[in-house]
Parts: structure tokens; sequence; C-alpha cells
């Protein structure tokens, strides 16, 4: 059998009759996007009506490889789910009959981010539906005595791996650092001194948020993680924290802007024109109206 994958709006599906044997081949690619802290999120899949009765559906998701969901022989399969996603998956009722074979995912948080494949498979026919899903971390928070910016990733990590939490729109400057299987402060931004925490048995949880006290007017903006081990990069994580004072935000901003922009174009020894200062602080003036 030959399959040839296509992209195209999520709501068309596309049906290939290929053989007699085959029956209908549903191949389709779509992507949706979730901010972290929502209550739920909808894969979608609907086909035909009246699938056969002895069709097995069944979600997966790759890269790592989960089993998400399964209905067999009439009813739902727990015991082949992944516990990830015990309690937090729903489907309709009656889904052979109605063929709205759409999943619900319910607290979606970055983890849940990749490929999710649909197939449904009987001795009469073969439909298959791929959703990429992203879960953007995106943090707000106003008036709190603490936030956390969420980063996870796989449990056991080897003990020389190297966690670094900085600030990429003030010029990368350290946050918080975690190597050796200790904290590293000494190359903290005194910004930030007595204000981070990292969680304990990290490496071992693969939960590397970083808890910030005290939040800030001037805290808002990106934060990267990053996991090295021997100075290799291994994955890095973006977040961006909106502390909610968009007001205060925009006029110090501005100001800095002009700041820099008039001092570029002073004169003066070392500022021939717009230095890398002023456009630093134009685009994260931008970010913070168009990135929430």
């Amino acid at each position: 059998m030959v399959l040839i994958t296509f992209l195209f709006n999520c709501e068309i599906p596309l049906l290939l009759s290929l053989s007699a044997h085959v029956g209908f081949v549903v191949l389709s690619v779509c992507q949706v996007e979730v901010e972290q802290g929502a209550e739920s999120v909808q894969l979608a899949f609907k086909t035909t009506e009246n699938l056969p009765e002895d069709a097995k559906v069944e979600w997966r998701h790759y890269e790592p490889f989960r089993t998400v969901y399964v209905y067999q022989n009439g009813s739902d399969q727990p015991d082949k789910q992944d516990q990830v996603y015990v309690d937090r998956i729903q489907m309709n009722e009656d889904l052979l009959r109605t063929a709205d074979l759409s999943l619900t995912l319910k607290q979606p948080t970055e983890r849940d981010s990749g490929e999710y494949r649909c197939e449904v498979d009987s001795t009469q026919i073969y439909r298959y539906k791929t959703v990429l899903l992203k879960v953007k971390a995106s943090v707000t928070v106003e008036g709190s005595e603490s936030v956390i910016l969420p980063c996870n990733t796989t449990t056991d990590l080897p003990e020389d791996t190297t966690v670094e939490w900085t600030r990429s729109d003030l010029g990368l400057i350290t946050v918080h650092e975690y190597s050796n299987r200790n904290d590293e402060l000494m190359t903290q931004d005194e910004v930030y001194r007595d204000r981070t925490k990292m969680n304990e048995d990290l490496l071992r949880t693969g939960d590397l948020s970083l808890t910030l006290k005290h939040p800030k007017v001037k805290d808002t903006g990106r934060y990267i993680c990053t996991i090295y081990r021997d100075k290799d990069i291994l994955t890095q994580k973006v977040v961006f924290l909106d502390t909610g004072h968009r007001s205060e935000i925009f006029f110090m901003l501005l100001h800095r802007t002009i700041s820099i922009l008039v001092q570029s174009f002073s004169g003066s020894p070392g500022s021939p024109g717009c230095s890398w200062g002023f456009w630093r602080s134009f685009f994260s003036f931008a970010a913070v109206f168009h990135v929430r």
C-alpha cells in the first residue's frame, strides 16, 4: 500500500480510494496551538459516519512514543493507555456511528506538545490523521508573592547535567544556575539575588522549573532554560513572563529606548550610529505588545 501525506485545512478531510481491499485512507496534517494553563484542547478528527463495528481507533503520541487512547471491540481499552494520560482524555460517545474521533486533552502542559496520530483500522478501511500540538508556555502574574516559570524534560538526567536560566531580552544575564548537583549563584545577576529557587532532586524528576519570588514590573520579559552536558546544549525552553503591568512597562521601555537613541546619535566617542543596545531595547519594547 502506498501512503501519500498531504497538508491542508484541518476541517476538510481528504479521502483517497486506493483499492477495494484498502477502502478509504484519510491522510492529513494540521496544527493546534494552546497556551499552558488552558482547561483543555481538542485534537479534531471527523470522518464519514457509520464506521465498521470491528474498527479499532487508536491515538498515539510520537517522540517519545506513548499510547494516548485505544477503542477496540466496542469499548475503551484503558489498560493500554500510558499513565501520563490517565483521567485526562475525553472521547465522544458512540464514536463509530458518529465518526467523530476527536480527542479532548485536559490540562495540557508543554510536555504534551508534539505529533499525535489517530488511526482507524478494520478489515474494510484504514483512515489516518496527524495533529501537531504546540503547548505554548506563557506565564502571567500580577500581585503574587511568587511565580513559577515551567521547564520540564525527561526524568533521570545524568549527574553532570547543568541547568541555566537566563534572561534573553537583557543580554543573556544569568538568573539561576544549577551545576554539580548544587546551585551555582556566583554568576547570578544581582537583580535576582535571593529571589530564585529550583526544585530539589530536579535531575531525577526532570522538573527544572524556576520559582521567582516577589515578581516586579522589570521582571517582564523572555527567560531561557538551557540544559547542558559537557558544554553541549541538550535542549532549550523559552518562557515569556508577563507581570501584568503593561502601562508601566510601556513607559519604562520607551524611556530606555529614547535615551539610548539620543546617546547613539549624540556624536559621543564609540557611538557613531544606532547601537545594539538601541535595537535590543526596541525589540523588547515591541515584544511586550506582540507576545503574551
